[in-house]
């Protein structure tokens, strides 16, 4: 298992002194670089030892997929220009969150907006896929979506999808929050591609410490039992001082994951 963080493109360098394997970029911010700043980051990245194959971010998060405004021709040209990008930086997965995009209004008809999600994402993976890129359907808890919570949804719903580049993947927040058994990583391990963590238990996402309480030995025991052997990446995005906390949470993390 290889340890990844979730970071902007300035922060790339601090991702690779503080001891990561691999960084988790903001597809966002890479599908709006200029061909002269996407030139920079390939020379920065081809020569370091950190690999970029996971870029997260796919959708901005104002968006809403059922919506008669939603405009699928114009952000699947905007998914190709960035996976195109992405390609060339060595990507090879994209994960599938977008929680309040993708959650069903209370007054429509869900088996309606299932319909209409399973023809974008399938159109999502047909682009990605000339680019070989998996789409990793990300299960959210109830506070961050109304739909695909747990695993074995994200499971069912890349089944309807049927596409060979939709996966799933798992998070320790989200499977706490929505009470997805632990257990459910290793009854899925064969559809798990990647993995994400940081402390869970309130709204900020801080990076995992020694000193925060948060059990993380149970995650780390579950993925190291179903043979997990990705990228297990730290989404913290709440911090005072992101050079100090990723490098304390880098070390912590990688000692717990030699001693699984």
């Amino acid at each position: 298992m290889r340890l990844g963080c979730f970071g902007k493109f300035n922060q790339f360098e601090l991702i690779e002194k503080n001891g990561f394997d691999c960084a988790e970029l903001d597809f966002g911010e890479l599908a709006a670089m200029t061909d002269a700043q996407l030139s920079e980051v390939k020379r920065q990245i081809r020569n370091s030892v950190v690999s970029a194959e996971v870029f997260s971010g796919l959708l901005p998060l104002n968006l809403r997929l059922y919506d008669e405004a939603f405009d699928e021709t114009y952000w699947l040209k905007y998914i190709d220009n960035g996976a195109s990008k992405a390609c060339e930086l060595g990507c090879r997965m994209i994960p599938f969150g977008a929680g309040k995009c993708r959650s069903i209004p209370t007054a429509a008809r869900k088996i309606d907006c299932r319909k209409k999600l399973v023809s974008f994402v399938q159109n999502i993976c047909t682009v990605l896929n000339n680019y070989h890129i998996d789409l990793v359907i990300e299960p959210l808890g109830p506070h961050y979506s109304n739909y695909i919570n747990t695993i074995e949804e994200a499971n069912e719903f890349a089944e309807d999808v049927n596409a060979g580049n939709c996966k799933i993947m798992c998070d320790y927040r989200h499977m706490i929050s929505a009470d997805d058994p632990l257990d459910n990583i290793i009854k899925y391990k064969d559809k798990i591609q990647h993995a994400h963590i940081d402390y869970p238990f309130g709204i900020k996402r801080k990076f995992p410490q020694l000193e925060d309480g948060g059990d993380y030995s149970v995650y780390l025991m579950k993925l190291n039992q179903a043979g997990y052997n990705g990228i297990l990446t730290i989404e913290a995005i709440d911090f005072e001082n992101f050079d100090a906390e990723s490098a304390k949470s880098c070390l912590y993390l990688k000692k717990m994951m030699q001693n699984e």
